[in-house]
């Protein structure tokens, strides 16, 4: 068995289905629900860079074979104690 590696990178459109996986695991942990329609809303959001909606996906590699092992969102917002953006995550 090789030694697996790690890459942190932007998801791509073909990412959607391991991607979904891991949002409903997220959704799930918080014990929440959302319409079907807006996990492929949510990617389109992140892949179409609207809104500031980023993300960020963890991709073991393997050998040749690649899968999704974390997923992490993140945005700027305003505050109040500062002019200054922050960025909140949230993740996977």
């Amino acid at each position: 068995m090789s030694s697996a590696s790690y890459l942190i990178e932007k998801p791509v459109r073909s990412d959607y289905e391991e991607w979904s996986k891991l949002f409903r695991a997220y959704i799930d942990y918080y014990k929440s629900k959302i319409d079907e329609d807006q996990y492929a809303r949510t990617f389109d959001r992140i892949i179409e860079e609207k809104n500031g909606l980023q993300a960020l996906v963890v991709r073991q590699v393997r050998g040749e074979e690649k899968k999704l092992v974390g997923i992490a969102h993140f945005f700027p917002e305003q505050t109040p104690w500062s002019e200054k953006e922050i960025l909140l995550l949230n993740g996977k």
